[in-house]
């Protein structure tokens, strides 16, 4: 992954940029918000330098423009939420860099597209040519097989692998309003023997069964606006019933 940093008034290429890291034509693309707030914290829409320091394991690179450090005496970022703005000193960009103990490739960005300079990563060695005879992948499928086509691993990206794992096993499916899902009929007989163990053993400790509510009040909700600096009371609201 790439974090990339640069004035708000900077033009560049994608595929100049693309070019640029050597990672391949196609390969530079948006992050998933649940891969970006995983690792860095950032939701979509805030994205910012400051998020960098919730990379500790350095699974991110950090690409800064290097005009941060030269044309303005200070520069703006979002504080981890975009309704908000915090503004530092140039000198302080780089002390923030070196806390969370990246190694930035700083890039001239006015110029990306007329070569690379001299802090431009390696290119990567082309891939050994296949062996003659092979069929083609589309050759090797086999009639009628289904394919899954999970594209991540568990080991590069743990939290995209779980969900094609959880959605094209035709066990869960998203909902149009955030944090619900539908439990289809393979996931839900997990649930129902699981619950079925978890009853029958606290019951026979004596447990007895009972319902809390699973609503918020449009009242105790509001009371976090005063609590929680920047909080938005937005949910999906029950405004109907029976």
């Amino acid at each position: 992954m790439w974090l990339v940093i640069c004035a708000h008034d900077c033009a560049f290429n994608m595929n100049d940029l693309t070019k640029f890291l050597g990672v391949g034509s196609g390969n530079l693309r948006g992050a998933d918000p649940e891969v970006m707030e995983a690792i860095i914290g950032a939701k979509a829409g805030g994205v910012n330098l400051f998020a960098i320091l919730n990379d500790p394991d350095n699974k991110v690179k950090l690409v800064m423009d290097q005009n941060l450090y030269t044309n303005f005496e200070f520069v703006g970022f979002h504080p981890m939420q975009n309704d908000h703005t915090t503004a530092i000193k140039r000198e302080d960009v780089k002390k923030i860099i070196d806390i969370s103990k990246h190694e930035p490739l700083n890039v001239d960005f006015t110029t990306l597209g007329g070569g690379q300079s001299a802090e431009a990563p390696a290119k990567k060695e082309a891939p050994a040519k296949k062996e003659a005879g092979k069929p083609k992948k589309d050759e090797a499928k086999k009639e009628g097989q289904h394919e899954l086509g999970i594209e991540y691993t568990r080991e590069s990206n743990f939290s995209k692998w779980y969900s094609q794992v959880i959605t094209k096993s035709e066990m869960i499916e998203y909902y149009d309003i955030s944090g619900c899902y539908i439990l289809r009929p393979a996931s839900f007989f997990i649930w129902e023997r699981i619950t079925e163990y978890f009853d029958k053993a606290i019951k026979e400790i004596g447990v007895e069964n009972c319902y809390f509510p699973m609503f918020v009040t449009e009242a105790a909700l509001n009371k976090e606006k005063s609590h929680v600096e920047g909080f938005s009371p937005e949910v999906a609201w029950v405004t109907k019933s029976g």
